[in-house]
């Protein structure tokens, strides 16, 4: 939603009192499920980055045992979640946004 004028510079705001949540569960193409596949493809790289960590740095049988058994699990669910949202950004119809709120905001630019 666009929400600019000559006082007030600002050109977003929230639609609902639930403000990030709209992020999350906003139903327009399908976007939450780009952002939460995003999100969890950074949660499981992360995962993968502390697992090859803890193999470099820790030097206990017990410990390297169990966490080499992880980097074959965290990588897959990684590459699932971010194929997701390779995917879904590949194929979002970018026609449907619209660019208007650039052309206010070019009518309101001094020089």
């Amino acid at each position: 939603m666009v929400n600019y004028n000559a006082t007030h510079h600002v050109i977003t705001s929230w639609i609902t009192q639930f403000y990030w949540f709209e992020a999350l569960w906003n139903t327009n193409q399908l976007a939450f499920i780009t952002n939460i596949s995003l999100g969890l493809a950074v949660t499981f790289l992360v995962r993968v980055l502390a697992i090859l960590y803890v193999i470099n740095h820790i030097k206990d049988k017990n410990i390297l045992s169990k966490t080499k058994k992880c980097l074959w699990i965290n990588p897959i669910f990684f590459l699932i979640f971010f194929f997701i949202f390779i995917e879904k950004l590949f194929t979002i119809s970018w026609t449907s946004y619209s660019w208007t709120w650039f052309d206010q905001i070019n009518n309101y630019r001094k020089f």
